[in-house]
């Protein structure tokens, strides 16, 4: 399985505008948490950390650093014994188009938020200008990790992403992107990273083709939802 690395010295990378995000001092579940090194990151600001985690290995790794772990699929989250109504955040970073059905998981997590609660979600986005271009080329490759990761279900454009939530009960609070690290070699040079920061707000500018992922928080709907559309 493979294990995304924790490197984030830019503003714009999705772990620090997801940290940014949760605050302090706030209950989190961390679904699909890995060896907790973002639940660590989280921790570390002042929150307590629960993680769900499939695999065994990663979770008993995670367990260091989250409050609690439990091992087992998020698409089953009932088998958790997780109290209604007791989180302030809950994270799906870089989770949902690894699911068979993402929207049941969207569902099934209401009940744990509470009232005033919020998720994150972050999702790569197909439609990004290089794999715009692989397929003006004929190609549409699955890749070790990014927006190709041949583990991924799902793909999810910039209005697909949104209509996912929209559509399973969840309020739009806030949108953000990332665009691709640059090699940690140039992370000190001052005007590679202006360079980077002006692309930045470009792609603020043009999501639907120059962010790499879009991350949203969003809070319950009050409408009703009982059952979730397929994207």
């Amino acid at each position: 399985m493979i294990t995304y690395d924790y490197f984030n010295p830019m503003p714009w990378g999705s772990h620090k505008q997801i940290i940014d995000l949760i605050g302090s001092d706030k209950f989190v579940l961390d679904l699909g948490c890995s060896t907790g090194r973002l639940s660590e990151a989280i921790r570390n600001r002042g929150n307590i950390v629960y993680g769900i985690e499939l695999n065994p290995f990663n979770a008993e790794i995670a367990k260091r650093v989250c409050n609690e772990v439990f091992v087992g699929s998020i698409e089953s989250i009932e088998q958790f014994s997780l109290k209604n109504d007791s989180f302030d955040v809950i994270l799906l970073a870089d989770v949902l188009e690894h699911l068979s059905h993402p929207e049941s998981t969207l569902n099934s997590i209401k009940k744990l938020l509470k009232k005033d609660g919020f998720i994150i979600v972050s999702l790569p986005n197909v439609a990004h200008i290089y794999v715009r271009m692989k397929l003006l080329l004929g190609k549409f490759d699955y890749e070790q990790v990014g927006i190709l990761d041949k583990t991924h279900l799902k793909f999810f454009t910039y209005k697909s992403a949104l209509s996912l939530l929209i559509d399973n009960g969840y309020v739009i609070e806030d949108v953000r992107i990332t665009i691709p690290n640059y090699p940690r070699s140039l992370a000190s040079n001052c005007s590679f990273s202006k360079i980077y920061a002006a692309f930045f707000r470009i792609a603020n500018c043009w999501k639907q083709g120059l962010a790499f992922q879009f991350i949203f928080k969003a809070t319950k709907s009050n409408v009703c939802i009982t059952d979730g559309n397929e994207i």
